[in-house]
């Protein structure tokens, strides 16, 4: 089975994702980018959706941990609700990791999820 990792600061968030995912593998969410970097040291994950603007470590910084461990950032899909700063912009704009923005349609999450998990399994 999938394992699937959410990081978002929102608790609520994380539950939404595990119920419109669930079919699509093992669902585990966290609120801090800290406590998902130690799951990811603990456990392979095939897909991590990672919300941009999180207090204490932002999606920008989780994603920089995930490249000095040496893991597979192309697994990564940002979510956001569009609010970030020039900055985050420039991020997003400068890796090929696709961003779901809030709010999102459940077919629109399904289909990219699937799309990436397809193209890590042709890897």
């Amino acid at each position: 089975m999938r394992k699937i990792l959410v990081v978002d600061d929102e608790a609520g968030m994380g539950r939404i994702f595990e119920r419109l995912l669930g079919e699509r593998g093992e669902v585990t969410s966290t609120t801090t980018g800290v406590e998902a970097l130690d799951l990811v040291e603990e456990q392979t994950f095939d897909l991590i959706l990672c919300d941009l603007n999180m207090p204490v470590m932002s999606g920008v910084e989780f994603y920089q941990g995930l490249e000095a461990k040496g893991y597979e950032t192309g697994r990564v899909i940002f979510v956001t609700g569009g609010a970030f700063t020039a900055e985050d912009q420039a991020f997003v704009d400068g890796v090929d990791n696709p961003v779901l923005y809030k709010p999102f349609g459940i077919d629109d999450l399904h289909t990219l999820v699937d799309d990436v998990l397809a193209a890590i399994e042709q890897c």
